[in-house]
């Protein structure tokens, strides 16, 4: 697992880190572009996991912050609406043939 692998979980720590401001730039910059696409609404996923592990990494391990934001981006409604719509879209691609 990735929580058992120090240097793994030193890269991403440095990358979260550091990225975040730049996240920050961007999505705020592709806010007037987003179209609730799957790519935009990813990259909003994943911004809320960038933004939740600094937020977390504050006064927690890097493991722990890892861990703290993965739940509080899962459990985010939102997110598990986005998903929702997902595993749907591919049921019914599926069943569409």
């Amino acid at each position: 697992m990735l929580e058992n692998d120090p240097a793994a979980m030193e890269a991403l720590d440095k990358y979260l880190m550091e990225s975040k401001d730049n996240l920050g730039n961007l999505l705020n910059e592709l806010k007037k572009h987003n179209d609730g696409s799957h790519p935009f609404q990813i990259l909003w996923i994943f911004g809320k996991f960038v933004f939740k592990y600094c937020e977390y990494r504050e006064e927690n391990v890097e493991t722990d912050s890892f861990s703290y934001a993965m739940a509080s981006t899962a459990n985010d409604p939102l997110v598990a609406n986005f998903v929702a719509q997902m595993m749907q879209a591919q049921i019914d691609k599926r069943f569409s043939v």
